[in-house]
């Protein structure tokens, strides 16, 4: 099993290309939704306890989430359907998590960082961190996008670059220049 990540600041701004990936590569989404169907029409209790969840309003946490995951990995053999993820997994936590399930389940991904120039958003995230106007907010939204923010305020690409197969696309490139780097990488 072959699974893409993509995290893109500008995911409408990518949108297409992301279908593109998908269609090329015969990726299916990664979707909660559709692996709670797909679980609970296979009849397995944690289909029924995720739909039950779902149908109560009830936000599915990390745990159940993983499970959903694991047990469509477990499938694969079956399917064959490698996924796509984007913009997740979203934190550390999820990431660790995310590298322990292909790791059990003998199967790799490939992380792609769709940003704009790193240099660019360095400086101006440096800039809006140590303003007074440093809110917890725009911390959160450089974890959610794969930065680490650490205490003297520096900015890492965090867990995406964990993964063995890394690769960073600068946003100010044409979508056929993106394709063609994922085509390269992801092949």
């Amino acid at each position: 099993m072959q699974n893409l990540v993509i995290h893109s600041s500008n995911i409408l701004g990518n949108s297409d290309l992301i279908s593109k990936v998908q269609e090329q590569f015969k990726l299916n989404s990664f979707v909660t939704g559709e692996l709670i169907t797909e679980e609970f029409n296979l009849n397995t209790p944690l289909g029924i306890q995720t739909k039950r969840y779902q149908e109560d309003g009830i936000l599915l946490d990390d745990r159940l989430i993983f499970q959903l995951l694991d047990a469509k990995m477990v499938r694969y053999p079956q399917d064959k359907k490698n996924l796509l993820f984007v913009n997740f997994p979203e934190n550390e936590n999820q990431m660790n998590t995310f590298q322990e399930l292909h790791i059990k389940n003998n199967a790799i991904f490939y992380a792609i960082f769709i940003h704009e120039n790193q240099e660019q958003f360095y400086n101006r995230a440096v800039s809006q961190l140590t303003s007074e106007h440093e809110n917890k907010t725009f911390k959160e939204r450089l974890h959610r996008m794969g930065f680490r923010v650490e205490k003297d305020n520096q900015i890492k690409i965090s867990y995406l670059q964990n993964s063995e197969h890394f690769l960073y696309i600068e946003d100010r490139l044409s979508e056929e220049e993106k394709f063609s780097l994922i085509s390269g990488f992801f092949n």
